[in-house]
């Protein structure tokens, strides 16, 4: 495998590189992840109309605190979207925490598609980490191949991951609170809620009042 990540790279380094147009950008979405839970990382692409291209590469860096999810020894778990076909040759290589990808057209066949999801991948929290934290990853050093004409280097971009509660544990927060706001209850003096008042002195609303 790494002997075909680097015969790709290979490929990709060749000639010269020019900045891209506004109009092409790799991005990867903001996203909520579950807390002790795996969530998938999605890279979209937008490709100018005036071009179709070959391959690509980049390299994806998450903070300490977030890891992706390993398939075998270095490579991460990846998913191709649609717009890859058979001949896509596609390599995902963890090296010193930067996730280094490329992807290329042995048969020089384009990506299908100007905009859409290029590839995904797991990521999972190293760690219990707190609900509400987010974190900021990068997508970097990105190169596209057009079918004709020189590779393009994309702008660089920050996404975020949020850690958010698993699904299915309730606080018991909107419990209290609704307990808390409801004013129709009277209460003793000892606090002792009272469902049938007599002639007496009792607490409502955190107020004193007789029952006569």
């Amino acid at each position: 495998m790494k002997k075909l990540f680097f015969s790709v790279i290979a490929l990709l380094s060749m000639n010269g590189v020019t900045l891209a147009q506004s109009g092409n950008a790799l991005t990867v979405a903001n996203i909520a992840l579950e807390q002790d839970d795996e969530a998938t990382l999605t890279v979209d692409f937008q490709f100018d109309g005036d071009n179709t291209y070959t391959g690509y590469q980049f390299q994806c860096e998450l903070p300490s605190d977030l890891a992706f999810v390993m398939d075998e020894g270095t490579d991460a778990v990846c998913t191709r979207g649609n717009c890859h076909d058979d001949s896509y040759s596609v390599v995902a290589n963890l090296s010193d925490g930067l996730l280094k990808v490329a992807g290329l057209s042995l048969s020089s066949k384009p990506l299908t598609g100007n905009s859409g999801i290029l590839l995904s991948f797991k990521i999972k929290p190293v760690g219990t980490l707190s609900i509400g934290n987010s974190y900021t990853g990068s997508i970097k050093n990105i190169i596209i191949v057009p079918e004709t004409g020189t590779k393009k280097q994309l702008a660089a971009s920050n996404f975020t991951v949020t850690i958010i509660k698993p699904s299915g544990i309730s606080t018991g927060i909107n419990e209290v609170d609704s307990i808390k706001s409801n004013t129709d209850y009277y209460y003793n003096l000892a606090g002792q809620r009272i469902h049938k008042t007599k002639k007496g002195i009792y607490i409502k609303n955190n107020k004193k009042v007789i029952s006569k």
